[in-house]
């Protein structure tokens, strides 16, 4: 299970962090049909970041690495992790709700942080946003997201409204058109009748 030239390993819920000679951090995780889930992970500000990884082949059943998992002691370098889209407490395990209100996120203790949700990687910069409420254009986000579904509800309505409309329409042109078939073959025959009566009469 341990990687020959790491020299110390962590337990972090059901990942196993290990730190190489030369400071690299790496995370391992129990797959499927004896494998293991491996991949780098790095740390910033007071956050660890779980890159994603690729499946390897392993000796070790699920029940021989959580085993051997528990063996090893607490990761407890950072406050946080971050596996996917969440942020979670390192000594808990327990999904972060109140990002905002932690001081002890990062060095300037932002308030309103969201961490956006991207799989952050090396290089790329990772500081969390800070949201402003009174801005303007937060303001015009907040009255589109709430406008949003009922406009969408109108555009609806006055769709079925349409199709009812059309339909009526094509219903009426329809009979219209029968109608005047009707009136035409009627008025033929009228005028062939008529015809033939003043025939008769000469």
């Amino acid at each position: 299970m341990a990687d020959e030239k790491a020299h110390i390993f962590y337990k972090l819920g059901r990942y196993e962090i290990s730190e190489m000679n030369d400071g690299r951090l790496f995370w391992k995780s129990p797959g499927g049909s004896g494998s293991l889930k491996r991949g780098r992970c790095y740390i910033k500000g007071s956050i660890l970041f779980l890159e994603p990884g690729g499946a390897e082949q392993s000796g070790l059943k699920k029940k021989e690495f959580l085993h051997q998992l528990n063996q090893l002691p607490d990761w407890e370098r950072t406050q946080y992790f971050c596996p996917s889209y969440a942020i979670y407490y390192s000594n808990t395990g327990a999904i972060c709700r109140r990002l905002g209100e932690e001081k002890n996120l990062n060095r300037t203790g932002t308030k309103n942080v969201v961490v956006n949700h991207k799989v952050h990687g090396p290089g790329i910069n990772t500081k969390p946003v800070t949201v402003n409420k009174d801005d303007p254009k937060e303001k015009l986000k907040l009255f589109l997201s709430f406008c949003k579904p009922w406009v969408l509800l109108i555009l609806r309505i006055l769709f079925k409204c349409f199709q009812m409309i059309y339909s009526v329409v094509r219903f009426l042109i329809g009979k219209w058109n029968r109608f005047r078939g009707k009136f035409v073959h009627f008025k033929a025959d009228m005028i062939y009748n008529i015809k033939r009566a003043i025939r008769r009469c000469h």
